[in-house]
């Protein structure tokens, strides 16, 4: 992973996870990044930035990316407050 620039806040541990999940996605798809990015209206350069770690995409555009791929993005509950853990 690139080394990050003095000030500049990397993705956090969870949007690695879901950024990890949606290239799994992307690279068992057969598409190539150019098409995808272009489907998706994403920077070409910003998807590469995404897939190192060096950028974390806004929910618009992952949910762009999951939507060409055929998928779409949801929030599931694991447990609430006063759940069992």
């Amino acid at each position: 992973m690139a080394r990050p620039k003095v000030g500049e806040k990397l993705p956090t541990r969870s949007a690695l996870k879901a950024v990890q999940a949606s290239f799994d996605l992307i690279d068992a798809s057969g598409m190539g990044y150019r098409e995808i990015a272009k489907k998706a209206g994403v920077n070409l350069v910003t998807l590469s930035q995404w897939r190192h770690g060096t950028r974390a995409p806004n929910l618009q555009s992952l949910e762009n990316v999951l939507e060409v791929l055929g998928y779409e993005l949801q929030i599931v509950r694991l447990r609430g407050p006063g759940d069992p853990s």
